[in-house]
């Protein structure tokens, strides 16, 4: 199997884009518009193709930060090895979920679990502020006491995507991240 090209997560202090590869030409045509570029790990996990030769172009001359979106960590399923054997051949950032509803027993808060995550592997975090918006107004805590116990030191990325307005059952107000 061809490996996926080295990236990484050294980020300039500026604003990012998401990469989607029908941006790919204008990418390229106006490189002084991006500093730097945001992929999904799973849309380049393939044995080779096309996706691979346009982040191979791109990583020769943009940084990339890498994060999964398909782990599951904290799932009540084991991690899938083979996910993870075609992972770790890309670097990667840990990102906050967005949350629905809360566990009827948990012993520990989010963010010391993504504390210990960091320390026992080493990756760096993807702070989604949308998420840690939708999570609160859906559980109703304050964000900016998640974001005080937040690993910030540990901070590769600063996310911020969009939401959905909707309701729950009882007619409260749920968010739904959409990245809208």
């Amino acid at each position: 199997m061809p490996r996926p090209p080295k990236t990484c997560c050294a980020l300039p202090p500026a604003v990012g884009v998401g990469y989607k590869p029908q941006h790919f030409d204008d990418i390229l045509a106006t490189p002084d518009q991006v500093r730097w570029l945001e992929i999904h790990a799973e849309n380049y996990m393939g044995a080779g193709g096309r996706p691979l030769q346009q982040l191979r172009h791109l990583a020769e001359r943009f940084p990339i930060s890498v994060h999964g979106v398909g782990l599951s960590i904290g799932g009540e399923s084991p991690l899938d090895a083979a996910h993870l054997e075609r992972l770790r051949h890309l670097p990667m950032l840990l990102e906050n979920p967005s949350n629905y509803l809360t566990f009827a027993e948990s012993t520990w808060a989010e963010t010391d679990f993504l504390r210990e995550i960091v320390q026992r592997s080493g990756c760096g975090l993807l702070l989604d502020v949308n998420n840690v918006f939708v999570s609160a107004t859906n559980l109703d805590f304050a964000p900016q006491d998640y974001l005080a116990d937040y690993p910030m030191a540990h901070v590769g990325e600063i996310h911020l995507g969009g939401h959905a307005h909707d309701q729950d059952d009882q007619g409260a107000p749920l968010l739904i991240d959409d990245h809208a």
